[in-house]
């Protein structure tokens, strides 16, 4: 499973993604997607710790967290775009996406990250 995040702060929404959601795995910086100011990173996860809805849950809250204005930056909001694709290509919009939309794709790769550890 990736997670592409498209914005001006995509680095540290990232790194907070990684750091507080139970979704484990590293950040590729995406230059191809570059354009002045946005910028595109890419979280390749190899793990989910927690129960599927648990992660669901704090990967809505970091997306409305981060779709928000952010404090002391001229850049509004941090991230414009997040997209998850799954192992078997089904991508899901976040900004039109559920609780449950999230769960059901996060059980859908828990059991291949699991299997590939």
């Amino acid at each position: 499973m990736q997670v592409e995040i498209v914005g001006g702060l995509s680095v540290r929404a990232t790194e907070d993604l990684l750091a507080s959601t139970g979704l484990q795995g590293h950040a590729i910086e995406d230059e191809r997607v570059e354009r002045e100011p946005v910028l595109a990173t890419i979280a390749a996860i190899v793990g989910i710790t927690g129960t599927s809805l648990t992660v669901a849950e704090k990967v809505y809250a970091w997306y409305k967290k981060w779709r928000a204005p952010q404090p002391h930056t001229p850049i509004e909001p941090g991230v414009q775009r997040v997209l998850i694709a799954s192992r078997d290509g089904r991508r899901l919009f976040l900004e039109d996406a559920t609780i449950e939309d999230l769960r059901k794709i996060i059980e859908e790769n828990r059991s291949y990250a699991d299997s590939s550890s």
